[in-house]
């Protein structure tokens, strides 16, 4: 039960990060690319974080 409320804790922890940067780059106008980069980086982010260690 612990394992998955701290998978979903960072999930959404990851999630509202990266979309709270994302706007307040938007709305200094400063160029970081599209919103789907940003959604294909977290991905990423997320598998490398969460993908169990070998």
């Amino acid at each position: 039960m612990k394992t998955s409320v701290n998978f979903a804790s960072f999930t959404v922890g990851l999630a509202l990060i990266l979309l709270l940067t994302f706007g307040i780059l938007q709305w200094l106008h400063i160029s970081v690319g599209s919103f789907l980069d940003w959604v294909i980086g977290g991905a990423c982010f997320w598998w490398l974080m969460n993908y169990p260690a070998v």
